[in-house]
């Protein structure tokens, strides 16, 4: 009996030498498997969201508004800053991406591997673009360069000193455009760049002031009234009719300047009512005769050609019914009759 348990036991041992065998070689093939998968990884990486040169020196990359992330990718790869745009976008997307990035100037090298790139195209870019709309006061402007520019309070009264020390006017003058703007650019620069674009874009108008017997001040001025009272088709007849008004020496009475006056942060344009009519202003048109002392806003070149070369008309008095539609009429009685027709 203790012969045969010996010989069981022999076997059994046996059989499980053979067992230790089998899986050390089942596990020495899985290795060799996972170590050929970890290198055509790597490889694959490398291959597809390594660098894509040794270059470390940084170049600007822009991002235009609207463009799209496939425009993007193909962009980089053209630049020699990506080895793949596809690779590109399946990085993008795996790390939480979203349809567009936020347009700007970026620094980015050759040097870095997609998933570093990638991050740095999600952190706020060198140069922001900013769209500077046309019919702004200078406080809405320093309100998008502080959005864009992430700005702080600081930077904002900066901002609003510099429209006052950079040049003769301090309101109505930083133009309407788009800018690529750095982000480490002074206030100070950035409204000596917009006034100087503005001068710019209308010198070739200003020998045209002479024959409206005005100054150019008066024009940009008057032009700026124009922008914030006028629909976008009437321009040149509203120019008509308060130039008409001055040579009579009428009040303009221009519920845009009542508004500029009671601007305030959230509400820079607030709707005028009867009691503004007695603000003690000079920008109060109802209360002082002639133009405002300086623009109430940054004038469209069409209002100041509108300013320029106004309709010929015997105006003197306008309004807008509901549907932005003008009115204009002669004397007092018919204007009178106007609002009673288009707006009560």
């Amino acid at each position: 009996m203790l012969r045969r348990h010996i010989e069981n036991v022999h076997t059994l041992l046996l059989s499980r030498e053979k067992e230790f065998q089998l899986w050390g070689k089942r596990l020495a093939l899985s290795a060799a498997v996972l170590v050929i998968i970890f290198i055509g990884f790597v490889l694959s990486f490398s291959t597809f969201f390594g660098p894509a040169g040794t270059e470390s020196k940084e170049q600007e990359f822009l991002v235009h508004p609207g463009d799209t992330t496939a425009q993007i990718a193909d962009a980089l790869q053209e630049a020699g800053l990506v080895r793949n745009a596809i690779a590109f976008r399946v990085a993008y997307t795996l790390t939480g991406g979203t349809q567009t990035m936020r347009p700007g100037g970026y620094e980015l090298s050759p040097s870095m591997d997609t998933l570093a790139l990638v991050g740095k195209l999600k952190e706020a870019p060198y140069l922001a673009w900013i769209v500077i709309p046309e019919g702004l006061r200078k406080e809405q402007v320093g309100e998008l360069l502080a959005e864009n520019l992430s700005w702080s309070a600081t930077q904002v009264a900066e901002w609003l000193v510099a429209t006052k020390t950079t040049g003769e006017l301090s309101e109505g003058v930083f133009y309407a455009d788009i800018y690529l703007i750095p982000s480490d650019q002074s206030a100070e620069q950035i409204a000596e760049r917009m006034r100087s674009r503005f001068e710019e874009a209308v010198a070739p108008y200003v020998h045209l002031a002479e024959k409206r017997e005005l100054t150019w001040n008066e024009v940009i001025i008057l032009a700026s009234l124009i922008e914030r009272e006028a629909a976008k088709n009437d321009k040149p007849l509203v120019a008509g009719i308060l130039q008409n008004r001055i040579k009579r020496g009428m009040l303009l009475q221009v519920d845009a300047t009542l508004q500029y006056v009671e601007g305030r942060e959230g509400s820079w344009w607030p709707v005028p009512n009867a009691d503004d009519k007695y603000l003690d202003s000079p920008y109060n048109t109802y209360m002082y005769g002639g133009l405002p002392p300086e623009p109430i806003a940054t004038p469209s070149m069409a209002s100041i050609l509108a300013v320029l070369e106004p309709d010929t008309t015997k105006c003197l008095y306008y309004i807008h019914d509901a549907y932005g539609r003008i009115h204009c009429s002669t004397n007092y009685q018919a204007h009178v009759a106007n609002v009673k027709r288009y707006l009560r």
